[in-house]
């Protein structure tokens, strides 16, 4: 089963979303949501550094810590690609698209990023 959805920031505000009610419904049954502790700290560093070093078009993968006998689930893998980068009021900004996905199960976003002063990449909306 293949699901698509469009979340600005959902990735990188992933510690901060889950604080909030409405983000812990809309995580609640995806994959993003199940990530543990540690599965999400690589997760974001592989997000950070395609968006960093990755050129246009190419595809980096992104495996999960594999089950625990606690877990009892199958592992998760993730590609990340960026599709596009642009310029936009003064920040390189690029269009990723992120896919996980654990056994038939499926999840893809696309989202914008741009580079912050201090480096990081911000999600926010890009007028295309």
């Amino acid at each position: 089963m293949k699901k698509s959805m469009r979340f600005y920031g959902l990735l990188i505000a992933l510690p901060l979303l889950c604080t909030s009610a409405f983000a812990g419904s809309i995580l609640k049954n995806s994959l993003l949501g199940s990530l543990s502790n540690d599965e999400t700290k690589t997760f974001e560093a592989t997000v950070a550094k395609t968006l960093n070093e990755a050129k246009d078009t190419e595809t980096v993968s992104w495996q999960g810590l594999g089950s625990s006998k606690k877990q009892r689930r199958e592992p998760l893998n993730g590609t990340f690609e960026p599709l596009r980068s642009v310029k936009n009021e003064g920040q390189d900004c690029r269009l990723l698209k992120a896919s996980l996905a654990q056994g038939a199960q499926q999840e893809t976003w696309t989202m914008w990023f741009c580079k912050q002063q201090d480096g990081k990449w911000k999600s926010r909306q890009v007028q295309e």
